[in-house]
């Protein structure tokens, strides 16, 4: 029982607070004061949405300090992914792994309206070295980080 009343004395004394502080900053009735603590509720919910939202990035930070604070392997396997952000020429790379998804082509057959073959075969070194894609006997496929490369073009469209 005394505890209730001890909280109820908190708010009566949050109240009289509250009420004194609206007088010091010239707000003088009660509407006004109804509504600049309708308004501090609001900007207090805003701050709370904020911070669950910085609460759900901590947690997926957290989780990617854990993949890459992981052994050296799997490090080294990130070191090769992020390689794969320095591939250049995306849209010619693109239409190539299209190619190869749907069929083994042959590097020479590897021809793309109004696209230099040049630059079809600079991209395709680039995969290759990348180990993107594989060549054995100038025929193509998907290579160890056919996929990885894929989901990087997926995320740029």
């Amino acid at each position: 029982m005394r505890n209730q009343s001890k909280g109820k004395k908190s708010d009566i004394d949050f109240l009289n607070q509250y009420i004194f502080n609206c007088i010091r900053n010239n707000i003088l009735s009660m509407d006004e004061m109804l509504l600049s603590a309708k308004k501090q509720i609001a900007e207090i919910d805003n701050k709370i949405i904020e911070v669950e939202n910085l609460k759900k990035i901590r947690c997926k930070l957290l989780g990617v300090v854990s993949s890459l604070d992981k052994s050296s392997e799997s490090s080294q396997d990130f070191s090769k992914i992020l390689s794969l952000f320095k591939i250049n020429n995306h849209y010619i790379c693109q239409k190539i792994i299209n190619k190869i998804k749907n069929e083994s082509p042959c590097i020479s057959s590897l021809q793309f309206d109004c696209i230099n073959t040049e630059d079809v075969i600079a991209c395709i070194k680039q995969l290759i070295d990348e180990k993107v894609i594989r060549s054995h006997n100038q025929i193509l496929s998907p290579g160890e980080f056919f996929q990885d490369f894929e989901k990087i073009l997926l995320q740029e469209v």
